[in-house]
């Protein structure tokens, strides 16, 4: 329960680091390479992930009663969190600069956030 509490408060924070780290004007041509715009595609796909959850998250704190949020979030999670994951981790894999080993970082906290917490 903290591993998912840590992935929780702390993917904001690795989505923001992965930004700052692609933006990140060290020794940069003025034109990137594609390698670098693949970085790029997956720190949106983080970014889409972490924005969904924390959507999803708003949402089922504002409903009072919400029957069917078990089913929302299974949804969510199964049909466009895990692309996004797997995206973001062959984002990282393929892509090139600085960026790469926090954007699998934060690909994996993000997704660690859609795993039920009885499972881990």
């Amino acid at each position: 329960m903290e591993l998912l509490n840590l992935a929780f408060v702390g993917t904001p924070v690795l989505v923001v680091a992965t930004w700052w780290r692609w933006l990140e004007k060290r020794d940069q041509p003025l034109v990137r390479s594609w390698r670098s715009y693949v970085v790029l595609v997956g720190a949106i796909a983080v970014s889409l992930n972490a924005a969904l959850l924390y959507t999803f998250a708003a949402y089922a704190f504002s409903v009072p009663h919400m029957e069917d949020g078990s089913e929302l979030r299974n949804t969510l999670g199964n049909d466009v969190a895990i692309p996004l994951f797997v995206l973001a981790l062959t984002a990282a894999a393929i892509g090139k600069g600085r960026a790469r080993i926090l954007l699998a970082i934060t690909a994996v906290s993000g997704m660690l956030t859609w795993i039920p917490a009885g499972f881990l």
